[in-house]
């Protein structure tokens, strides 16, 4: 089944309102791992439990998964926070704990860029792709990333 059919069909089951938020709630922690709430698990779980093909929850993911739901560590300058997209529709990019924004996802791919030339061990938290960066698996991260990140205050 293609992702359109897939995807169609799990908004037709949780109604446009219940899509809109579990949507809104998604979050990638890296390519392959989501981080879940408990009410989007059970949702999934629902969708997948009332049909009569194998389709799994991993499908569905795959399916809704446009690139948006990420969460990346903040790329600012001793930020050890995560970044988002605040906004799909206007494709604006932020951070809720040092304030840092930008304005389209090109400027946060920059950004994310030049943290890591300013910052090489900052490389391992992101994968370079095609079009731009995806979070790394946090099992890729130095050990002493908490450290570094606070230390690039006093290395300036």
């Amino acid at each position: 089944m293609e992702d359109r059919e897939i995807k169609d069909q799990f908004i037709s089951f949780c109604g446009h309102e219940k899509y809109q938020k579990f949507k809104d709630k998604l979050r990638r922690i890296s390519e392959d791992k989501y981080d879940l709430r408990f009410i989007q698990e059970k949702r999934l779980s629902d969708f997948c439990d009332s049909r009569n093909d194998s389709i799994t929850p991993d499908d569905v993911l795959s399916a809704l998964s446009d690139g948006t739901e990420y969460i990346y560590h903040c790329p600012s300058k001793a930020c050890s926070y995560i970044a988002i997209c605040i906004d799909y529709g206007k494709d604006i990019w932020g951070c809720g704990e040092c304030g840092s924004q930008w304005n389209k996802r090109v400027a946060f791919f920059s950004s994310i860029e030049e943290s890591i030339a300013r910052y090489p061990y900052r490389e391992a938290l992101y994968e370079n792709v095609n079009d731009g960066y995806i979070p790394s698996d946090p099992e890729a991260y130095p050990n002493n990333l908490k450290k570094l990140i606070v230390n690039e205050w006093k290395n300036s």
